[in-house]
């Protein structure tokens, strides 16, 4: 195959990805005006098949790098390299959703305690080599309901950023009373262990 060819293909490859791009900004965009439940789940599910297809034109990519000849890498590279690598090995794509998300209240298997769920949120994002302070805010919508999503959109700055959100969640989804119960729980205990050891030294002195 001549360098030429070779060019056209990867310039080919690399148009389907800003292409796909695009597309899930779209798609991403619809969803943020989505009227209900079933509207905005079939917008989620669009963006991660769209995500899929040009996740696998990524590794595509690299193959086909990774296969070239020598002496025709060496010929293409100042052209074509200084692109693809970006392209093929960031994660720090701004509409980059990874795969198998935790989910807050929504379904089967998803997490209920919001404090709980932060933090397994966060860690998925830090796992897939994106910072939450600059990929929080945007991600959270795959996580939400859609009753929950509206819920917290409405109540939190329209440009705030996670450092800002993820406070407003807990606000909006913990339990009221998750601190007063734990409290009152700790003190029940220690009541229970007073009485306890003053029950056994009763004994101790009566068997005296």
């Amino acid at each position: 195959m001549s360098v030429e060819k070779l060019n056209t293909l990867l310039t080919t490859m690399k148009d389907r990805i800003n292409l796909l791009d695009s597309s899930i900004q779209e798609v991403f965009l619809k969803r943020l005006i989505a009227e209900n439940d079933e509207q905005y789940n079939s917008y989620t599910n669009e963006i991660n098949e769209l995500d899929k297809q040009k996740e696998i034109t990524k590794k595509e990519l690299v193959i086909l790098q990774n296969t070239l000849p020598k002496h025709i890498q060496t010929l293409v590279a100042d052209e074509i390299s200084n692109e693809i690598v970006p392209v093929v090995e960031s994660n720090e794509d701004q509409f980059y959703v990874p795969e198998k998300m935790p989910t807050f209240r929504n379904g089967s298997g998803s997490i209920q305690d919001i404090d709980e769920f932060i933090v397994v949120f966060e860690n998925c994002l830090k796992m897939n080599g994106l910072a939450p302070i600059t990929h929080g805010t945007r991600l959270i919508s795959n996580c939400l309901s859609y009753s929950d999503l509206q819920w917290l959109q409405n109540r939190s700055p329209k440009n705030a950023t996670w450092a800002e959100v993820a406070p407003y969640m807990r606000e909006i989804f913990g339990d009221p009373e998750k601190e007063a119960k734990a409290l009152n729980l700790l003190w029940t205990a220690k009541i229970y262990k007073k009485s306890k050891n003053k029950i056994e030294t009763t004994q101790k002195n009566a068997m005296h």
